[in-house]
């Protein structure tokens, strides 16, 4: 009973959340012809990391265990803000 109230508690910060992402989103695309796209591209790089990390964490939390995946998400975590280290600012 305290998970499905903490979820409806929860649920309405995050879903607002996201629609502020949305909004936020849609006025620093480059061209309003193709918001459509840019914002199908942005739900696939949102949404594919879910997914490519499951396929990854399983066998290497079954071969070396929670230390490596902790490990792993720290590289990644690096290199993704080296990845974003040049980006100074949005048109």
């Amino acid at each position: 009973m305290a998970a499905m109230r903490d979820q409806a508690i929860g649920q309405p910060d995050v879903s607002s959340l996201a629609l502020a992402d949305q909004a936020l989103i849609t006025q620093v695309l480059p061209k309003a012809r193709d918001r459509a796209k840019d914002l199908g591209i942005i739900n696939i790089a949102i949404v594919c990391p879910g997914a490519i990390g499951a396929v990854i964490a399983a066998p290497l939390v079954s071969l070396a265990g929670y230390p490596a995946l902790f490990g792993a998400t720290a590289v990644v975590a690096i290199a993704a803000s080296i990845g974003v280290w040049r980006i100074q600012s949005v048109r």
